[in-house]
């Protein structure tokens, strides 16, 4: 029924996945401080940035997690070496950044450093929950729609796959930003001058943007002017 033979890496997939999730994650953070009164006066982007950053960690570390499960196979060819050293130095550089950003002793530095891995964590379990209740939410409208399009020919099961996940990811901005405004009216709480949805809006496509990257890129590598471009002829040169 579906064909998933894919020319792109499945980890620039995961990676545009990932960093898309993140950002979800960074405007969502963002406005439950609002809700709940923290908020304090930082712009989006340095709640944002945080999580973004902790994404590509996140996806550096999931090589050395897939090779640690196929080390026990006796004709393995794969070190891990390069990204333990990557991650090594990730981890100094965080740590000489607090150093001399807010002069740390060593054990501030290393509760900083583990704070950190707890934000990792919460992320990347975040990540999976979202990403796979979406998965199972898109198969079982994908076969619902299905259905009902031998039926009713006006359902696409693509195109309502579609709709009905980006709802899922859009909906709960709505919710917190009616939330905010209403709270605002009450001057309970602190929000940013002149607050609007469109404020929200522009991260948010910013992460489908990422989500849509991996099928523009497929969609172009099997494209009819690609191919022709990887079979034309070499250039003459002259004797």
């Amino acid at each position: 029924m579906f064909d998933f033979n894919l020319q792109i890496p499945v980890l620039f997939i995961v990676l545009c996945a990932i960093l898309g999730t993140s950002i979800f994650v960074g405007v969502g953070h963002w406005c439950i401080r609002m809700v709940r009164g923290n908020y304090t006066g930082e712009p989006m982007f340095s709640i944002v940035l945080p999580w973004f950053l902790r994404a590509f960690i996140i996806v550096l570390s999931l090589p050395i997690f897939v090779k640690l499960y196929f080390i026990s196979l006796p004709e393995r060819d794969f070190s891990i070496r390069l990204e333990l050293i990557f991650l090594t130095l990730v981890i100094f550089l965080y740590g000489l950044y607090q150093k001399f950003r807010a002069y740390l002793d060593l054990s501030e530095i290393f509760q900083k450093v583990a704070f950190e891995f707890v934000k990792l964590t919460q992320l990347f379990i975040v990540i999976s929950i979202f990403w796979v209740f979406s998965i199972f939410l898109g198969f079982c409208v994908l076969y619902v729609s299905g259905y009902l399009s031998g039926i009713v020919p006006v359902f696409d099961p693509m195109r309502d796959a579609a709709i009905v996940v980006s709802s899922l990811w859009i909906l709960p901005f709505v919710y917190l930003y009616n939330k905010i405004k209403k709270k605002e009216a009450l001057e309970t709480i602190k929000t940013p001058d002149h607050l609007k949805f469109y404020m929200l809006l522009g991260p948010i496509l910013l992460a489908l943007l990422f989500f849509m990257t991996p099928l523009i890129v497929e969609k172009y590598l099997n494209s009819e002017a690609y191919q022709k471009w990887l079979d034309r002829s070499p250039p003459l040169e002259r004797v």
